[in-house]
């Protein structure tokens, strides 16, 4: 299996230049005490993984930090999952996929692919303060504008599918 540096340019893209979407945070019908525990829970999740985050760009090799950082989104991906979020389900799988390369020693991780996961980061953080804020009763039902097409389509693009599913460069646009 080869392996491909992430550090340069790969992620160069400008994440702003990927106009957001809007996402309605509180889908209809959601239990209202399950999203209170999720939100509880995923903000202690998203800490944990910025932490990972900030040892991983000291040392982009350092298996354990990968290791809960990938667990990180993984948890986070199944509890999305349960409540039918399906937005922050793909966001978070979509992290999860490039640590996993990583882990799987198919990607090295470089400063460009730690920003993108950082973006994801913020976009799931966001997310879930906003889903807070609804549940506290301001503006139930909005919807936000997050940068997800920029933060998903950077994280998959396509010389990181080329190295997850083994795709030479050439077959990928």
């Amino acid at each position: 299996i080869s392996t491909r540096d992430w550090s340069s340019d790969v992620c160069s893209s400008d994440l702003t230049a990927i106009a957001p979407i809007d996402v309605r945070v509180l889908p209809e019908g959601i239990d209202d005490e399950m999203l209170d525990l999720f939100c509880a829970e995923s903000q202690d999740l998203l800490q944990e993984a910025e932490r990972g985050l900030l040892a991983l760009e000291q040392d982009p090799s350092d298996g354990a930090s990968m290791d809960t950082v990938f667990r990180v989104f993984h948890t986070f991906k199944g509890n999305a999952g349960m409540l039918k979020l399906a937005v922050l389900q793909n966001v978070a799988h979509e992290l999860e996929s490039v640590l996993d390369a990583g882990r799987a020693g198919r990607l090295r991780l470089g400063r460009e692919s730690i920003d993108v996961i950082l973006a994801g980061t913020d976009v799931l953080r966001r997310a879930v303060a906003e889903s807070l804020s609804q549940l506290a009763g301001r503006d139930r039902g909005r919807s936000i504008s997050l940068p997800v097409p920029a933060v998903v389509g950077t994280a998959i693009s396509g010389a990181t599918a080329a190295v997850i599913f083994g795709l030479p460069p050439s077959m990928v646009a």
